[in-house]
């Protein structure tokens, strides 16, 4: 049975965000760094892909992962919601993360 799905580089480049994120985010929780922020995150990292992938299951024949999603988020999908918040909140930890990290070994 095939179904429509993203690239292999886009799931290369999707997994290494995600290994890297939680790799980082241990390395701070270890030098207990913004503890708070770093532990939302770590749920965040844990949790999300999980939903991503039950969210997309129940996806249309035809439909990529990406278009499930917007489609999801459109039409107000709570599930789709949680997903565009853990993303979002990983992408604002890894700034918070490279701007300290910039700043305190420059």
């Amino acid at each position: 049975m095939a179904h429509e799905t993203l690239p292999d580089w886009l799931w290369l480049l999707f997994y290494s965000f995600i290994g890297l994120t939680l790799l980082a985010t241990i390395i701070n929780l270890l030098k207990k760094v913004h503890i708070k922020a770093t532990i939302i995150n770590l749920a965040f990292v844990i949790a999300t892909p999980v939903v991503s992938f039950m969210f997309a299951l129940g996806r249309p024949k035809g439909n990529t992962e990406w278009n499930h999603l917007i489609t999801g988020i459109v039409s107000g999908s709570p599930w789709a919601a949680i997903i565009l918040i853990g993303y979002s909140f990983m992408l604002y930890w890894w700034f918070r993360f490279s701007f300290l990290f910039v700043r305190f070994n420059s």
